[in-house]
């Protein structure tokens, strides 16, 4: 066949478009592309058509110019390792400039969707290695733009991130159904909503005794929009209704039974459960395993925490795993992704994603599982010092950063706690030693300390000069996380220590001991502090639920090793005060509560009484000691719920020995949302710091009647 015959070579050329004339486009009228058109001759112009001009560069402004050549100056830099300070010290570019030129839509959102963001905020200057996440759509536009023209129309015409998330939309349809029932109609809910004045009085009870520890939800912008939706309940949009039925489970958590009978009319538990209900429901209304909506976001991990008190850690944990999945695939995790979103959904994001991340390691770690989340992974900074009414959502600079407390300073001081734990040389030694290379190094390490002993005094330092000093007491907010933050910084130095001790000899182990007394002694006093308080009573649903098991524990071993020691009144008067404190009325009607507490008393006791009678001396027991007899003798005992405290611990299980992470005394409740920073520790204790506590027979404890979660502890969550 010869080339002239070849298929397709006398295939006719594709006709080029025709464009209007000059003029016509000039004056911006419709041209007839007749040339010379019907314009053109009507006024007697020369037609010149548009097709026949050379194309021209589009201008780039001379700001974006500047930039690239920066960007480029510095990635000259960090590849041959030397340091500089860069143009934008927190890791990210500008690269919201590049939507300066384009006006098209689905450009600028996949522009927004591009993490170019580094873990800069984890690194310091001196560390030469580099990691940046590329994002594939923004790498394949670049691929294939025109050289000459970095605004071409070929990359505008691709398929980008927002498309693809368009088709999933129209071709998925019906995978709601996968959590919270099976079912093919969205629910209506209006009937399950409480009346008007009880909305209002949720919301308030929600903004006192909830929102004011998270701050996940901005009052000013979402107060409007509930008033607006109260006269309307049928026009709800689906996220709003998730969001609203969570803001009402929570409120009703944080009462106690006698004050949800009081204001409703009805009992916490029945409530709770409708407002739960109602949430599940609404959140597979807003298709809530798809969305890319942060308030559908912060509806589920409210609804988490609503349920954290009456839920299997396990099953919470695999909760928490999605959420955290949601919050990955929208880059809340990414500090990039927050700049480009503005200011006040930037700050919005840093509050969710850290009030997730402390919430997913604190329940992964009693879970009995290390939490790879709280880890210098990503560099979503931490919240910003500010009010809600200095972010507004027309705002495009960020406010002034206070140096006074604000209402986010509970937030604020828990972020930054969880930022060090992220970052802390004796937490990733057990959690992800390889990360260690990418850890922020702290610089507040006191001269003359190394670095694993003088982080934890280090942040102590910085947490007290910074926010704590200027805290006032008389504030209940402030009086809480005063606390609360001390309380946690002396269960680090008692983690650090047992850290330090657990690679050391069975002799110089125990003879360490004592030095971790006045840690445990700090952790009981910071507690009856908070639980007698008349300023905490509005948080006291949550720090109900942080027994301080590691402080009990460990000066029960000491008192049981070394009746005489000279930290040993001092610690019989403190257990005795918080025993006071937390059962001032009962011990959970003898239940594991009652019986843990007891053992641990009673073991030290006995070594107590053991000298004095070889001695021959009278020794007076304790109050504790005392109140505790004076429960056991008492009639109609009845089999109590199940302590979270214990269950935190991993107590239930069919072992002789207690577990590292009871020595360690982690997880205390299962309502892990209140003081502690979601501390995943899971450290390898010295067998000899542990070697007498068999005598607390946790496994003959009656833990659960029944299968799943017993009705006896619902009932308590319920009536407290």
């Amino acid at each position: 066949m010869s080339p002239q015959h070849t298929p397709g070579a006398h295939r006719p050329p594709k006709p080029q478009r025709v464009l209007a004339c000059v003029l016509c486009q000039q004056r911006k009228v419709k041209c007839n592309r007749k040339f010379p058109c019907d314009n053109c001759i009507k006024s007697k112009a020369q037609c010149v058509p548009a097709s026949q001009l050379p194309r021209q560069r589009r201008r780039r402004f001379p700001e974006r110019e500047l930039l690239d050549q920066l960007h480029k100056y510095e990635d000259l830099l960090r590849s041959n390792n030397i340091s500089f300070e860069p143009l934008q010290k927190d890791g990210t570019r500008a690269h919201e400039s590049a939507n300066v030129e384009s006006g098209d839509d689905l450009d600028m959102e996949q522009s927004r969707c591009t993490n170019a963001s580094t873990p800069s905020t984890s690194v310091t200057a001196a560390q030469p290695t580099r990691w940046e996440t590329r994002d594939l759509w923004h790498m394949m536009r670049q691929g294939f733009r025109d050289p000459e023209d970095s605004d071409s129309e070929s990359s505008r015409e691709d398929v980008g991130e927002i498309a693809i998330r368009i088709a999933w939309d129209q071709s998925c349809l019906n995978d709601d159904c996968l959590l919270f029932g099976v079912r093919q109609t969205a629910v209506n809910l209006t009937t399950m909503h409480p009346e008007t004045t009880h909305i209002f009085k949720l919301w308030q009870l929600f903004l006192d005794n909830v929102n004011s520890l998270f701050r996940v939800v901005h009052v000013p912008s979402l107060q409007g929009r509930i008033i607006e939706a109260i006269g309307d309940m049928n026009s709800l949009s689906p996220v709003l209704e998730a969001l609203l039925f969570s803001i009402y489970s929570m409120a009703v958590l944080s009462l106690t039974a006698h004050e949800c009978l009081m204001a409703f009319g009805s009992s916490k538990k029945d409530l709770l459960a409708k407002y739960q209900l109602g949430c599940q429901q609404a959140l597979v209304n807003s298709g809530f395993l798809r969305t890319s909506d942060r308030e559908c976001l912060t509806a589920l991990f409210l609804y988490l925490v609503s349920v954290s008190t009456s839920t299997d850690p396990r099953a919470l944990s695999s909760m928490l795993g999605l959420a955290i999945r949601l919050a990955q695939r929208m880059k809340i995790d990414t500090e990039a992704a927050c700049v480009a979103s503005g200011v006040l959904e930037g700050e919005m994001r840093r509050r969710l994603w850290w009030a997730l991340v402390l919430l997913d390691a604190r329940v992964s770690q009693i879970a009995d599982y290390k939490s790879q989340t709280l880890t210098p992974t990503w560099d979503c900074r931490v919240p910003s010092n500010v009010n809600d009414a200095d972010l507004r959502l027309e705002m495009k600079n960020p406010p002034a950063i206070h140096g006074q407390p604000t209402e986010a300073i509970t937030c604020v001081v828990r972020s930054e706690l969880g930022d060090f734990i992220r970052n802390c040389t004796w937490h990733l030694n057990h959690t992800a030693p390889n990360l260690k290379v990418i850890a922020r190094k702290l610089s507040s390490i006191p001269q003359g300390l190394n670095m694993e002993s003088g982080e934890v005094l280090g942040l102590e330092n910085m947490i007290e000069d910074k926010y704590l000093q200027r805290c006032d007491p008389d504030n209940p907010l402030h009086f809480m996380i005063i606390w609360e933050t001390r309380q946690f910084i002396a269960k680090c130095h008692l983690m650090q220590i047992y850290s330090a001790l657990a690679s050391t000899s069975p002799t110089t182990a125990v003879s360490n001991l004592d030095a971790v007394v006045p840690y445990a002694i700090h952790m009981l006093e910071c507690d009856t502090r908070i639980m007698t308080s008349p300023l905490t009573k509005r948080y006291r649903w949550t720090a109900n639920y942080n027994f301080p098991a590691p402080g009990y524990m460990h000066l029960a071993e000491c008192l049981g090793r070394r009746p005489l020691s000279e930290h040993a009144d001092q610690a019989w008067e403190v257990m005795s005060d918080n025993c006071e404190a937390r059962f001032a009325h009962s011990f959970l009607d003898r239940g594991p509560f009652f019986e843990m507490l007891t053992r641990l008393v009673f073991h030290a006791w006995t070594a107590r009484e053991a000298v004095a009678a070889q001695s021959g001396e009278a020794v007076e027991p304790p109050r504790i000691v005392t109140k505790l007899k004076n429960v056991m003798h008492q009639k109609d005992q009845v089999v109590g719920p199940p302590s979270t405290e214990l269950l935190a611990e991993g107590l239930i299980a069919g072992t002789s020995d207690i577990p590292p992470r009871m020595a360690m005394g982690l997880g205390e409740r299962n309502g892990f949302v209140a003081p502690e920073i979601g501390d995943p520790y899971d450290f390898p204790v010295h067998t000899s710091l542990r070697a007498d506590m068999n005598f607390l027979d946790w496994a003959a404890m009656d833990w659960v009647t029944g299968t799943g979660q017993p009705s006896a502890w619902n009932d308590y969550i319920y009536s407290k």
